[in-house]
């Protein structure tokens, strides 16, 4: 028979055990955020560092009351886990009611987010989720830094683009060195179909900061799938976007697009530009809708509806009966809806996008791409969507066809005959070859075409081209250049002015006055019947002048007007493009060219 002093003793005892044991709970907990939240601490990081006397004594008494410091614990623990450094840390988003306090914030330590792209939209997607305490973070990409990324991807440094770095190392190492509570994994690879599964699972989260229309399609295969919210933004010139996809029943990025516009519909940021500070509004608003999803305070869309929902009262850091459950009510997202910000107004916005569609490949009742068809690799994204999955420079095989070809070596020999070098060029020498001892025998000087937009010209050109774009030649061949197309040796001085080459735009280099001028007075000289003009068309790439030089073929043997007299007893023409174009010129002939 048991004794009542026995009995009240295993009552103790047992009271005892169960704080011992929430004691332990809690610092479980507390080794589990430690050791997942910090690539530097240690798990076996015992108490936080007991606090000073002069903390102390400003919280529990005067600088000279030993007995109120000797009495302070030395260690804290808190039911939400987090530790005094991150309280200090995380202080001005843990006022914030509406993103729940304290508990959310050891929720964000507790999450994993997969962030495809460490390029301009990833680099702001990263720094703000990193600082806000996401605690695991999985960058993707395969790409090196290069000078010309860093006027937007803020996240790199001119010592990693003059290395080489690997983008995702570089983003994680910038990471770490903004916040040691986070852990991140750099992936130097493309996010492809062979990976996609492996990279994605057991994450809370997926964010799209890619460059192309391939990887999107796959990101949001995969997120549908493996049934994770997923953060969508792209950035181009002066405009970008942002939308929520796969959150609470909303549609998918491929109900919206069950098919991928035409690759050549589709601009990238290396041949159409960017502004940085625009990847940096889209980025931040990303990272933004990241962090409420991570949360979990997002209200579903039928509480967020005033017919079907009570209003809950406004929260503050005063109420009494706060719970970071009641902020839900606060908190909406860019699910079914697409956020559309114009650089160019300063304006912003926003439009519904249709529900989810039926018939939707991965979302939809009856979906053709599941988990076992991504595992097989049985859809071939790049060849699904006719593009690349990056945003390197257009390199696909140009088939010119009957489009006569000319190298960069041969355009640097025709403009500057014998061992004339490529520095020549480069100081701003007339594109001219020198007169020769007889004029009646010698060739027309060789005519170089740029037809570059004006912005394009502007940044930097050959000596002596002529900007002409191919815009302008779609719409009308210029009547000098026609001209030229149709040479005659019996031209009147009359007609002679028509064939003056006019730039659409002033060459930027500094000489180039003196060489235009050289070229106009050579090119409106009379030309001789015993040899052919060389026309030269190039471009920025050896692309659009492929269409230029088709183009002016057709002009050059087109039926003529009656009327005109020009292209009578016309000479042989020699029109070639110029194959790779200025960055085959900057590779090839002459490194100090700018590329761009």
């Amino acid at each position: 028979m048991t004794t009542p002093s026995a009995s009240s003793a295993a009552a103790d005892e047992l009271t005892a055990l169960r704080e011992e044991n929430q004691r332990l709970q809690r610092r479980i907990r507390e080794l589990e955020l430690n050791a997942q939240g910090s690539a530097l601490a240690t798990a076996t990081e015992a108490v936080e560092p007991a606090p000073t006397a002069a903390a102390v004594a400003t919280t529990t008494g005067s600088p000279g009351d030993s007995s109120a410091a000797a009495s302070a614990p030395s260690s804290w623990s808190w039911s939400h886990g987090l530790t005094a450094r991150q309280i200090t840390r995380y202080s001005r988003q843990l006022l914030l009611s509406e993103l729940g306090g304290a508990d959310t914030q050891a929720r964000l330590l507790r999450s994993r987010v997969l962030v495809v792209g460490a390029g301009g939209l990833g680099a702001p997607v990263l720094l703000y989720l990193a600082a806000a305490g996401v605690g695991h973070l999985v960058v993707v990409d395969g790409d090196s830094v290069e000078l010309s990324n860093l006027h937007r991807q803020v996240i790199h440094t001119e010592e990693a683009a003059s290395a080489g770095t690997a983008k995702a190392e570089s983003a994680a190492r910038a990471c770490r060195a903004l916040n040691s509570d986070v852990r991140v994994t750099a992936v130097v690879d493309r996010f492809t179909e062979s990976n996609a599964l492996q990279l994605a699972e057991g994450c809370d989260l997926l964010v799209d900061a890619s460059d192309n229309v391939a990887t999107r399609y796959l990101v949001n295969d995969v997120a549908v799938v493996l049934g994770i919210p997923l953060v969508s933004g792209s950035a181009l010139r002066m405009e970008g976007q942002v939308s929520v996809f796969n959150l609470q029943g909303g549609p998918c990025y491929r109900c919206l697009y069950p098919t991928p516009p035409p690759a050549a519909a589709v601009t990238n940021c290396s041949d159409g530009g960017v502004l940085g500070a625009i990847t940096g509004v889209i980025g931040s608003m990303q990272a933004l809708e990241a962090i409420k999803i991570l949360a979990g305070l997002i209200s579903t869309p039928q509480a967020s509806s005033a017919s079907s929902a009570p209003q809950q009262p406004p929260l503050s850091a005063a109420s009494v009966d706060f719970s970071p459950v009641s902020a839900a009510a606060c908190q909406s997202t860019l699910n079914t809806r697409l956020l559309l910000l114009d650089g160019c107004s300063s304006s912003i916005r926003l439009m519904k996008l249709r529900g989810r569609n039926s018939t939707c490949a991965v979302c939809g009742e009856n979906p053709s791409i599941t988990r076992d068809t991504l595992q097989r690799q049985a859809l071939d994204y790049q060849h699904f969507c006719g593009s690349a999955n990056n945003d390197l420079p257009v390199n696909v095989p140009i088939h010119t066809g009957k489009v006569p070809t000319a190298s960069v070596k041969q355009l640097q020999e025709a403009l500057l005959p014998g061992p004339a070098s490529a520095a020549a060029m480069s100081a701003g020498a007339a594109a001219a070859p020198s007169p020769s001892p007889s004029p009646s025998s010698s060739p027309l000087p060789p005519l170089l075409l740029d037809v570059r937009e004006p912005v394009q010209f502007r940044i930097c050109a050959l000596p002596g081209a002529i900007n002409v774009p191919l815009r302008v030649l779609k719409q009308q061949v210029p009547p000098w250049l026609m001209a030229a197309l149709r040479a005659s040796p019996s031209g009147t001085e009359e007609e002679q002015p028509t064939t003056t080459p006019r730039s659409i735009t002033p060459h930027p280099a500094a000489a180039a006055e003196a060489g235009g001028a050289a070229i106009a007075a050579s090119s409106s000289a009379a030309p001789s019947a015993s040899a052919p003009r060389e026309i030269f068309v190039m471009c920025r790439r050896g692309i659009d002048s492929v269409t230029a030089t088709r183009l002016l073929l057709g002009a050059a043997t087109a039926p003529q007007d009656p009327a005109s007299p020009v292209g009578e007893g016309a000479l042989p023409l020699q029109l070639r493009h110029v194959a790779g174009g200025l960055q085959a010129w900057h590779d090839q002939v002459d490194a100090s060219f700018p590329l761009y």
